[in-house]
């Protein structure tokens, strides 16, 4: 965007104080545009980039947050933005460098609650508990050093270390002494009910946890449409239709490096990632939503009612297509310069396919499988954000997804032109000895026994599923849902078969 006149200070100050006024009252979209006269202009304003990444932070929008500090960082240094970047940075998985700037707020700040509370996660996170307790002890001693006791959200952490350490019992009473308080915020409320849950699976007590996790998806009461859902992806099929995608853009871009995972989330796609990213010319850069966002350009520019390429309207030209690709293509190299292939494993990454095939049509896709049954326990069960993504906050909701997922799937494969490798979550895990070579051949890697040993490698896990997949494979999530068949039974799966 050109930049504009630099606003003059008494504007600027007018400004500020509407954007702030504007985000107390979580308005996040006023926040912006009142910003954005200031985050245009010819100069840098550290406390407008500030504010703005506060909002990225608040639309679960890490990497732009962590982008939107450095650049405030950058014209001016302040204990806050550090806050900020320290937070968005293991948000996004690289807790390596969250500790590292915890440590710098730290300096600034001695005994800053927010540091010790943050780099406490992001150890807890890369497995060193010994080290993430005792900054939540200093953290507990710094609150009662001023009279107060741990807040919930404190013990909530505490709780989740339990659990990593296989203390599931203490990891339950926790949990229930933070739902047991009359005034606990409905979303501490719902964190602390999927960890007692979480627990519960933990420890075998499988009817508390079923509970626990139907007490933490009634809070907000998320909504979801079952039939609108279906529909919408009937559109989807309607409108790429082998007739009509044969006159969509195409983008000229050769490269072979970009691979895109598609899949419900919980059906073995960090699994894959991780395998991918153990390979000595391959990286998996978790769930980067950047080709997403083209993907909401272009949905905001399409018109059903025009035929291809017209229907495009400022992207019906193939030039604009190669531009996106080019620009996708950098930003995965700025993250893994040497690599061969760069693994995306977005959640909706299967609405987009026949997308990818059209930016890249050299690009591969890897369609991960899951047995539905399981799929939908562990949705159910994995702390989803409902606002983004209701449906796993109902068994019956996630079943209608994996269905349309399903269809969509068998949909782009019969028209699209680039190769889609299907996996199956139980076969990988039962035979990796067979699966993981043919997963490499089909990317055109060499075999390197480094992608059996991916739980040893240390990297950025942006998934929910980041103490699952720093573990060796294993088969015990198999079936998972044998544990919750009475509560099940009610309900009608799709047809599975693991071998089929």
């Amino acid at each position: 965007m050109k930049p504009i006149r630099q606003p003059s200070q008494t504007e600027r100050t007018a400004m500020i104080r509407s954007a702030r006024n504007a985000l107390r009252q979580n308005q996040l979209a006023q926040t912006v545009r009142v910003l954005a006269p200031l985050l245009t202009a010819s100069s840098p304003d550290a406390e407008a980039l500030y504010i703005a990444g506060l909002v990225a932070e608040r639309q679960l929008r890490p990497d732009d947050a962590m982008r939107l500090a450095r650049r405030s960082l950058a014209t001016m240094p302040h204990p806050d933005t550090l806050r900020l970047l320290a937070s968005s940075l293991r948000k996004a998985g690289d807790l390596e460098e969250a500790a590292r700037v915890c440590d710098q707020l730290l300096e600034v700040r001695p005994n800053s609650k927010e540091a010790l509370a943050i780099k406490s996660d992001a150890l807890q996170e890369s497995g060193e508990l010994d080290t993430a307790e005792s900054l939540l002890d200093k953290l507990d001693t710094a609150f009662r050093a001023e009279g107060q006791e741990p807040p919930p959200s404190v013990i909530e952490t505490r709780a989740r270390l339990r659990i990593q350490q296989g203390r599931f019992d203490e990891a339950v009473a926790l949990s229930d002494s933070i739902l047991d308080r009359a005034n606990t915020a409905p979303a501490l409320a719902r964190l602390a009910y999927f960890t007692k849950a979480k627990a519960c699976d933990r420890a075998g007590r499988y009817s508390e946890a079923f509970d626990a996790a139907s007490h933490a998806n009634q809070i907000g009461n998320p909504v979801f449409d079952p039939a609108a859902y279906e529909s919408s992806i009937t559109n989807i099929i309607e409108q790429w239709s082998q007739e009509r995608l044969d006159n969509f853009p195409r983008s000229a871009c050769k490269s072979e490096v970009p691979v895109f995972i598609a899949g419900l989330p919980r059906s073995g796609t960090s699994l894959v990632d991780q395998i991918i990213d153990a390979h000595p010319n391959a990286a998996g850069v978790g769930e980067l939503q950047s080709i997403l966002r083209f993907a909401g350009e272009i949905g905001r520019s399409y018109d059903p009612a025009k035929e291809p390429p017209d229907c495009f309207g400022k992207f019906s030209h193939d030039d604009s297509w190669l531009s996106a690709a080019e620009g996708y293509l950098r930003e995965i190299h700025q993250l893994a310069p040497a690599a061969d292939r760069i693994v995306n494993k977005a959640i909706g990454n299967d609405i987009v396919v026949g997308m990818f095939a059209r930016l890249f049509p050299q690009t591969r896709v890897i369609h991960l499988r899951r047995d539905p049954r399981d799929v939908a326990i562990s949705c159910y069960m994995g702390a989803f954000n409902t606002a983004v993504f209701p449906w796993t906050a109902r068994i019956e909701w996630v079943i209608k997804a994996w269905e349309q997922s399903e269809r969509l799937m068998a949909h782009w494969r019969n028209i699209i032109d680039v190769p889609i490798l299907e996996l199956r979550y139980e076969e990988l895990v039962s035979n990796p000895e067979s699966q993981i070579p043919n997963l490499l051949d089909f990317l055109g890697l060499d075999l390197s026994s480094e992608c059996f040993e991916f739980y040893r490698r240390k990297r950025r896990v942006r998934t929910l599923s980041h103490d699952q997949v720093s573990k060796p494979m294993y088969t015990s999530s198999v079936g998972r849902y044998k544990h919750y068949e009475s509560r099940l039974a009610s309900l009608a799966f799709p047809r599975y078969e693991h071998g089929a």
